[in-house]
């Protein structure tokens, strides 16, 4: 049987036409995510150019249904909404955009963006969590986008007050930046810099910082704005009315040209409070009435609740894509078709309303031509009162700049005063810490050439080191370098504890076997902390010695923290078990003596303590050592120096003076930690037999 030859030209022309439109769509796609790429770069130099490539994006995807174009252009929206202080619009589109995404680098950019919008609302937790899923992902991918994370971690531990931690992420924004050549994630990072040195009243570096930044900022660009309006204000703050007024205009121009609307309400603030510090009320006036018309368009009473709802609508949306991909489908021809009826009905609304208007304009023209005369009288009278009342509404509003201003000092006042007070008091408590460690001069009695290296973290710490000679046999002496729980002020208050039940436990008990010592302490510590009706759980890690000049017999027993003695011989004269360590080019050996696993203070599982004998020979070297040296980051890796580098270094050093092996502990770790704020106490004794 033939087939119809009418019927298989259709069929033909039916598929050529099938695949035309395949291709079509194909090319609109690829015109939709350029414009969107295009806005998406536009946004901080032209954003009202960005908004219009944006949006027509947008209706395109609708259009056809496409889902990525939709995400990438609710994206560039969310973005622009969130510059101009639109913080109900901003979360509506970037949810919106999120849920629509199917690209993993594309939500790390979207979930960063949810973060800064969250830190605006001042939700700190959101904030944080959205941060560190981008975070997480930027990392995986390698992506530099991580230095946006880092600078958006940066600006919420600002506005926390975890002000180390805040220079901590600028900087190695800052680095990252650099290394990847990167001009506006410098530029990024010094702007950020500045305004945090700004905030600790250091307005030199502020300054420097800003003009470092503006000086690499795109021409005509949303950036060069918000860095301007920042330097206009440090000038301010630092009495230069002349380079505040150059900055503010710059900032108020650009941010005009761009459509910021933000930034233009920040420049009228500030503009106002130049004119009347110069005396030029009338310009104030006119410049607070400007800031409060912008401050109007960014304030909304229902905003609050409005985002609380798109929230909770976006929960919904999250469940929504689990259905399946042919409902989802459906959902969005339902959504385009509404849109388009949408845009029908609008129309015909704007072509109603247009004649509307015409009527309304004739009836306000014949309206004003009949009382046009009738107000010339008025108006001259008007004016008389508008200028009595603007006169009037420029001294009640310096009157109250003057006030806010006035109640400012006084709160800069109190803060410096309330520092000054908590600065003095941990002082004079390092006063009294500093009681209970021994005088150097007594060290260096007892042992001749030994040396301390002890660098707190704060100006108080929670290491401590101890020396007491045995009051019935003067052959014999303690010493100790310990780790109390936390360090600062928590960690200073629980050695003064612990140093008290060492001093006890040999005076008052009268105890000389240190592993008799550490379990009298550590019931000692116990007994202190349980007496306030708490459950405490701080105590100490702890290397505890005792030794006899006579015999050189050396005791040791330990809480977490080993003893490490470097001597010429490869075997150690104990009864203990040990590790030794050499290194090739030495003729020394350094010999580990493991300590008990559990510290001195409350403890569930615990046992008596060991104890080990070791007898020494002259010119032995005895180290005692927290970890706060070992776990110090820093290095080309940002890494821990770690426990075996820190044994190896002092093997090397060990055919030293202490006063040498000192100086180079101390040079060896501030070279480490170069640009690496300390993480914990350093405590680390040296004793020469």
């Amino acid at each position: 049987m033939s087939f119809p030859l009418n019927a298989l030209t259709s069929l033909f022309i039916l598929i050529c036409a099938t695949f035309q439109s395949f291709g079509q769509q194909d090319t609109l796609m690829a015109k939709i995510d350029e414009a969107n790429e295009r806005a998406w770069n536009k946004v901080e130099s032209d954003v009202i150019e960005a908004y219009d490539l944006a949006y027509h994006a947008h209706l395109q995807s609708l259009e056809i249904n496409y889902l990525k174009g939709l995400a990438k252009s609710n994206k560039v929206l969310g973005l622009i909404y969130l510059i101009n202080g639109d913080l109900e619009q901003a979360l509506s589109k970037t949810l919106t955009a999120l849920n629509q995404n199917d690209n993993s680098r594309e939500e790390a950019v979207i979930l960063n963006q949810i973060g800064r919008i969250y830190l605006e609302l001042k939700n700190f937790k959101k904030a944080q969590d959205a941060f560190e899923k981008s975070k997480a992902i930027n990392q995986r991918n390698r992506d530099p986008n991580l230095v946006s994370n880092l600078i958006n971690f940066g600006n919420l531990k600002k506005e926390i007050f975890q002000i180390d931690s805040a220079f901590y992420y600028y900087d190695e924004a800052l680095h990252i930046a650099k290394q990847i050549d990167d001009t506006l994630k410098i530029m990024a990072a010094l702007n950020n810099k500045g305004g945090l040195a700004g905030q600790l009243n250091d307005l030199t570096t502020e300054q420097r910082m800003y003009e470092e930044a503006i000086s690499i900022a795109p021409e005509g660009s949303i950036q060069k704005a918000q860095i301007a309006g920042n330097m206009a204000l440090s000038f301010y703050y630092s009495g230069k009315l002349g380079k505040a007024s150059r900055y503010i205009e710059m900032a108020d121009q650009l941010a005009g040209k761009n459509g910021f609307v933000r930034g233009q309400q920040q420049a009228c603030y500030l503009k106002g409070q130049i004119a009347e510090r110069k005396g030029n009320f009338k310009e104030a006036l006119s410049c607070f009435k400007a800031y409060l018309e912008f401050t109007n368009q960014l304030i909304d009473e229902n905003t609050s609740k409005r985002i609380t709802q798109i929230q909770l609508n976006n929960d919904f949306n999250q469940q929504m894509k689990l259905d399946s991909l042919h409902r989802a489908q459906e959902l969005a021809q339902i959504k385009m078709e509404n849109s388009r009826n949408e845009m029908l009905r609008a129309e015909q609304l704007k072509k109603r309303n247009q004649l509307v208007v015409v009527v309304v304009i004739v009836l306000v023209m014949v309206i004003y031509v009949a009382f046009r005369f009738f107000k010339i009288g008025k108006e001259r009278e008007q004016a008389n009162e508008t200028i009595t009342a603007q006169k009037v509404e420029v001294e009640e509003q310096r009157d109250l700049a003057k006030k806010r201003f006035e109640e400012a000092e006084k709160q800069k006042a109190l803060v410096e005063e309330k520092n000054k007070e908590i600065t003095h008091s941990i002082n004079y408590a390092r006063r009294l810490q500093h009681a209970i460690l021994p005088p150097e001069d007594e060290v260096q009695t007892l042992f001749p050439g030994s040396f301390v290296l002890y660098i707190p973290k704060d100006i108080v710490a929670g290491d401590f080191y101890w020396m007491e000679q045995n009051e019935s046999d003067a052959n014999w002496v303690f010493f100790s370098v310990a780790d109390c729980t936390g360090h600062g002020v928590p960690g200073a208050m629980v050695s003064v504890v612990c140093a008290n039940a060492l001093n006890r436990s040999i005076k008052e008990f009268r105890l000389t076997r240190p592993n008799e010592i550490l379990d009298k302490t550590s019931a000692l510590v116990e007994e202190a902390f349980e007496k306030g009706g708490e459950r405490i759980l701080d105590g100490m890690d702890a290397v505890l010695c005792a030794f006899n000049f006579q015999t050189k017999e050396l005791l040791y027993a330990g809480a977490f923290n080993p003893l490490w003695i470097v001597s010429a011989t490869e075997k150690l004269n104990t009864n203990s078990q040990y590790q030794t360590i050499a290194l090739g080019w030495s003729d020394n050996f350094l010999h580990e003596i493991k300590a008990n696993k559990q510290p001195v203070g409350k403890y569930d599982k615990r046992v008596p303590y060991s104890i080990h004998s070791v007898q020494l020979e002259k010119g032995d070297w005895i180290y005692l050592s927290t970890d706060g040296f070992a776990d110090q980051f820093g290095g080309p890796k940002k890494k821990k120096y770690k426990s075996l580098n820190f044994k190896k270094l002092l093997l090397s050093l060990s055919n030293n003076s202490g006063t040498k092996q000192a100086e180079k502990l101390n040079q060896e770790i501030h070279t480490w930690s170069e640009g690496i704020p300390q993480v914990d106490d350093i405590c680390v004794m040296g004793i020469r037999v």
